[in-house]
């Protein structure tokens, strides 16, 4: 292996995950909007000043947990040591598709959701919320904070379980099937297309662009060639293929042809969990109350 390709966040696979992480923001977003109605007593306190820096930062680390959820689950697959595959789609249908196990399981994208929406509120309120005349936290905004402090725990307890969950269900033969995207809808799903794409790439970067490398599907196994037929019959739908030894590789249709990414890096995301920001050195420190 010379180099390991960063395809969740650069080219082609990322594009098509951000459809996914947009949808994930848009879910946070309204989980924020319905925080009042959850909170009776604050509706009618008057709107706490937020500066729009740290929502935006706020947000775009609760896309990238998201990202960093699909890693865990795909080294866990890889962890099983026997292989599997991961299949995500943008649709519901079940066209070309056998799901053998009917499996609807929400729970990962919704510990997700979760996640950002309470740690962005608890912070906002620890950093922003109104203070009594002594610089303390009203005991109101206080309480919420320690409820919003309480469901953000809960929620990587949960994110953490049901990231295990999804990455064992490889375990049975078939791939995993996930829809607009980490919500299972079945395992042990076989693919039905029986015809191998007329053209098969082997990139050799992220955008894999003009460095592409002509494959015949005859050198890959049978998880592989299925994979392929899919991905090159659906447009969008983003195929990742986990093999016996751990190499990951994914795959998706790029205009006319079928492009596969080997050695797809996973440390960064997997590893990000240990990243601790400093606000002093932040860039975003101005947004931040002295």
């Amino acid at each position: 292996m010379s180099r390991f390709h960063d395809v969740l966040h650069v080219g082609p696979c990322a594009e098509l995950l951000r459809e996914y992480a947009d949808e994930h923001e848009a879910r946070v977003v309204a989980a924020l909007r319905g925080w009042r109605d959850r909170q009776p007593h604050r509706a009618d306190a008057p709107p706490i000043e937020v500066p729009e820096d740290f929502i935006r930062h706020c947000l775009a680390h609760a896309r990238e947990r998201w990202l960093h959820a699909l890693a865990r689950v795909l080294l866990g697959i890889r962890d099983l040591g026997h292989g599997g595959a991961l299949l995500l789609t943008s649709n519901n249908s079940a066209v070309d598709l056998s799901i053998k196990h009917g499996f609807a399981y929400h729970r990962l994208d919704a510990a997700l959701v979760e996640r950002g929406a309470s740690y962005l509120m608890a912070t906002a309120l620890d950093l922003f919320g109104p203070r009594d005349n002594d610089g303390n936290l009203r005991a109101d905004v206080v309480r919420d904070r320690d409820d919003a402090r309480r469901r953000h725990d809960d929620a990587v307890s949960a994110e953490r379980g049901a990231t295990a969950l999804v990455a064992s269900l490889a375990g049975v033969d078939g791939l995993i099937l996930a829809v607009r995207g980490l919500a299972v809808r079945g395992f042990g799903v076989e693919i039905l297309s029986r015809v191998d794409p007329a053209k098969v790439c082997m990139a050799s970067d992220e955008v894999g662009g003009s460095r592409l490398r002509v494959l015949d599907p005859r050198e890959f196994g049978t998880r592989h060639r299925s994979m392929m037929r899919y991905c090159f019959g659906h447009a969008g739908a983003l195929g990742f293929i986990v093999s016996h030894d751990g190499d990951v590789r994914s795959t998706t249709r790029v205009r006319d042809r079928l492009v596969v990414w080997p050695n797809v890096d996973l440390a960064r995301d997997a590893l990000s969990q240990f990243n601790v920001e400093c606000v002093e050195c932040s860039k975003l420190n101005p947004a931040f109350p002295g």
